[in-house]
């Protein structure tokens, strides 16, 4: 590929459609909303400003990745473009691993000799502003003389 061909938008169609954080952020909560949606309902899920959701919403309907509905106060996945499936299967699928490490988590918990009277994540990644390299962070709460024990065998899965 020659290096014209790197910068070609309809060649690299993804990098435009999912290059910008931004553009994820909607992208990904239009695929779960999955109904037209306001752009203030947008600001609000992503923490997006007003105008970094307009911003992308332009650009993702120039791009022909969204579009606007009836009087222009919502917008939704188009249905019809040629990425549409692939997208709703991405983010479907990093939903389905964030569940499944969850659901992981807690049979490894459950299956402890020495379970815990309550388990929980805390810190960033229950805050939701984890970020790449960030530790899980598990609380466990159980009697003084067993959480060692606890703590050692589930370090061990």
């Amino acid at each position: 590929m020659n290096s014209n061909a790197q910068n070609s938008v309809l060649k690299t169609a993804l990098t435009e459609i999912l290059g910008s954080k931004s553009h994820v952020q909607l992208i990904r909560i239009m695929v779960f909303i999955n109904e037209p949606v306001t752009p203030a309902k947008l600001i609000k899920r992503t923490g997006l400003s007003k105008q970094g959701v307009y911003n992308g919403i332009h650009r993702l309907n120039g791009l022909g990745v969204v579009k606007y509905i009836g009087s222009g106060k919502q917008v939704e996945l188009r249905k019809e473009h040629p990425f549409y499936e692939a997208l709703v299967q991405l983010f479907s699928s990093e939903q389905d691993y964030f569940d499944q490490m969850i659901k992981n988590l807690k049979e490894e918990i459950e299956g402890l000799k020495i379970r815990p009277i309550a388990a929980w994540i805390f810190g960033n990644v229950a805050a939701g502003q984890d970020e790449y390299g960030d530790p899980l962070k598990i609380a466990l709460l159980g009697e003084l003389k067993t959480v060692d024990k606890m703590v050692s065998k589930l370090r061990e899965c």
